[in-house]
This record gives structure tokens, sequence and C-alpha cells, in this order.
């Protein structure tokens, strides 16, 4: 890359069969990074050894078990699966599990799916259970500080404020319709300062107008013309009782 003058890569992991020169290569150049059996070779290759190890009639389970082993949601259950496998066939067929341990379990074992995936329909009462489950991990999963996200917007005190003053100052707005829609033109002039939510307080003022919405008490109590203190608005104090 350097003697090309490209950039460098930094890759997270590496996909590949088992060739030990793709994987030597690999970290030599990268270093200590995670490397992944590609499950249709590891898949091709089990099927090959069962096929010729493995009498016909138990051939058929044990790949259904391989690919259920493969769907392992993370390291500590596929070793609950893998010792549960070994424990199921180790009698039946001795020399294919002997095999399978020092190939698949040991050598490269990095080959099961590692995430929730769901590969046959299910009734509704069982895929909410496990759709429930899902969510619960991921959520688990989570850094903790990231962005949280909202499901509607959030308008900010300071804005409320400007937008209610601008509509107490009564301005005319033209409009015009089209079919169901309804555009407002307004008077903004340079006054218009879209936020990094892509609102301002001719949008604030426009739906308080409409009575799409409605300001809170505490945007009501600057003067037109004045901006807000910083800090919390102060509480009403109570009224005054003379004898």
């Amino acid at each position: 890359m350097k003697k090309l003058n490209l950039e460098e890569i930094d890759p997270d992991f590496l996909i590949a069969d088992g060739a030990d020169a793709i994987r030597n290569a690999f970290q030599d150049v990268f270093g200590e990074k995670t490397m992944v059996m590609c499950w249709a070779h590891m898949r091709r290759n089990v099927v090959k050894k069962i096929e010729s190890m493995v009498k016909k009639s138990e051939q058929e389970d044990l790949v259904n078990d391989v690919e259920s082993l493969q769907l392992a949601q993370d390291e500590r259950i596929f070793i609950k699966a893998s010792n549960l496998f070994v424990k199921k066939w180790s009698k039946k067929e001795t020399n294919f599990i002997e095999y399978f341990q020092n190939e698949w379990l040991t050598t490269h074992n990095a080959w099961y799916e590692g995430e929730n995936t769901l590969r046959e329909r299910l009734p509704l009462s069982r895929f909410k259970v496990l759709a429930f489950e899902i969510v619960e991990k991921w959520s688990k999963c989570y850094e903790r500080g990231l962005k949280k996200y909202n499901y509607k917007q959030t308008i900010s005190l300071e804005l409320w404020t400007t937008g209610y003053q601008w509509v107490k100052l009564n301005k005319s707005i033209l409009s015009t319709e089209c079919d169901n829609l309804v555009q407002y033109y307004i008077p903004a002039g340079d006054e218009t300062k879209i936020t990094n939510k892509f609102m301002c307080k001719h949008v604030v003022g426009m739906a308080i107008r409409l009575n799409h919405c409605k300001p809170p008490p505490a945007a009501k109590n600057v003067k037109i013309g004045e901006k807000r203190r910083r800090g919390r608005p102060s509480k009403s104090k109570k009224a005054e009782i003379h004898d």
C-alpha cells in the first residue's frame, strides 16, 4: 500500500478458510486480530468427513446438529452447546468426534454465528419470547454514554420563548393551498436562525398560531424584545395576604 501511495487499511478481523498461509500472512501484517472461519468452507469440509466416516443412517442428523451448533449467539453458548454435541455423538461416532474436536473445536473454532438469527417460522407466542430475549441482550451490550434518541422533536425553553414572542407580534402570513398541502410564507427577513434540529422561532410560532401546540407557562414570562436570562425561571411567589 505504501509503495503504491494508497491509503493504509486496518481491518478489525479476517474471514477466511483454514489455510495457515493466509492466517499467518494476515497476522504478520496486521498483528493479533480476530480470525473468523468461513462457515461455507467449514461446512463443506465437515460434510465430506461425515459422508466418509459416519454410517449413512446417522449422517443427516449429524449435519443438522452441526448446523444448529453454528447458530450459537456467543462464545458461552457455543462452548456449552459443543460439550453437549460431543457428549451426544462421542459414543456413536468416536472417530468423527475425535476429528471434529481437534479441527473445529480447538484449531479452528471461530465458525459460529455470534449473533441472534432465526431461520424458521415460529408461532407468534414463541417469537415474542425470543424477540424480547434478543432485544434485552442487545440492550445490555450497548456501551454507556451513547447518544439518546428521542421519538419526537424537543424544543428548548429559549426557543419556546422567542417563538411565543413572535406570535404576539401578530404579523401577516401569506399562504397558498394545493390539494391537501398548505404552504405558509413567513416574513422572517434576516431573523431566520435554523438550529441543528431544523427548528427556528418562526416554525415554533406557526405551530402555536395553528394550535398544534401550546407553549409552557415559563415561555410567557419574558417581555417582547427582551432575552431570557440564563438559568431556571424563577418560581411564582405566593400571594401576600394583608389583614
